[in-house]
C-alpha cells in the first residue's frame, strides 16, 4: 500500500465566488494549476476579462514535495490581500491550486481589516464551492522491452497489480507505468525478481534484465 505521505489535497476544476462589500465587488477564481507558467496564462486571461477591475490579487501553492508558493496584493495595502488568500489554502491543506481575487472598487474604503476579511472570504467561498480531491505523488517509469519477453512482462505486471498508463508497440516495444513514490523502488525490485525467477533478496539497484530497460521519467 502507498504511504499516506504520498497523498495530498487539491481541487478537480475551476470554482468561483462573488459578493459585494460596501459596493466593492469581489470575484474569486480558484483553479487547479500544475506550474507557474500555467498560472501566468490564467492570470493574463483574467486580467483581459476584467481589464476595468482595480485589483487582481492572488496566491498559489504548488508542488507538494517542494512547497512552492507566492502571493500578491496587486496595489492593495501590504498584507491585506494575497496573504489572506494564501492563508485559506494553508487552512484547507491544498496544493497545486491558485486563487485570483478580482476587485472592482465601489467608492468606499474598506480599511485594513475590511480588506483582509473580504479577500479571505473571496477565497474561502470559492473553496466551499470546489470539489476537493486527493492525489497521490507518483513515479512515471518507462519499460522498453524486446518482444521476446513481452508475454512474461505483461503477465507479471498484471499479477503485481502495476497499472499501465501508456502502451507503444512499434518496432521497439515500450510501456509507461505509474507507481506511488513510497512503493516505487520496492515494486520495481519485485518486478525484477519475478521476471528473473529469483528471490527478492537477490535483487539490488544494479540488477538488470536481458531485453528490458527501465527508465524513470520526470
Amino acid at each position: 500500500m502507498p504511504d499516506k505521505s504520498d497523498t495530498y489535497k487539491t481541487i478537480d476544476k475551476l470554482a468561483t465566488s462573488e459578493f459585494k462589500e460596501k459596493n466593492s465587488k469581489f470575484i474569486g477564481y480558484l483553479f487547479p494549476v500544475r506550474d507557474t507558467k500555467e498560472f501566468e496564462v490564467f492570470l493574463t486571461d483574467i486580467k483581459k476579462e476584467h481589464f476595468k477591475a482595480n485589483h487582481h490579487c492572488f496566491a498559489y501553492r504548488l508542488d507538494y514535495e517542494n512547497q512552492i508558493f507566492r502571493f500578491s496584493d496587486d496595489g492593495e495595502p501590504s498584507g491585506t490581500a494575497g496573504k489572506p488568500i494564501y492563508g485559506q489554502m494553508i487552512k484547507n491543506d491544498l496544493f497545486d491550486v491558485a486563487c485570483i481575487s478580482v476587485r472592482y472598487f465601489g467608492g468606499t474604503k474598506l480599511g485594513t481589516s475590511g480588506l483582509i476579511s473580504s479577500y479571505r472570504a473571496s477565497c474561502a467561498m470559492a473553496i466551499d464551492n470546489a470539489k476537493i480531491i486527493e492525489k497521490t505523488l507518483s513515479d512515471i517509469i518507462e519499460l522498453s522491452f524486446d518482444y521476446s519477453i513481452m508475454g512474461n512482462l505483461m503477465s507479471t505486471l498484471k499479477n503485481l497489480d502495476i497499472p499501465i498508463i501508456e502502451k507503444n508497440l512499434q518496432e521497439q516495444g515500450s510501456l509507461k507505468i505509474e507507481l506511488a513514490k513510497s512503493i516505487s523502488a520496492g515494486k520495481l525490485d519485485l518486478l525484477k525478481a519475478k521476471l528473473l525467477g529469483v528471490s527478492l533478496e537477490q535483487i539490488d539497484a544494479k540488477t538488470s534484465i536481458s531485453g528490458l530497460k527501465i527508465s524513470h521519467l520526470d
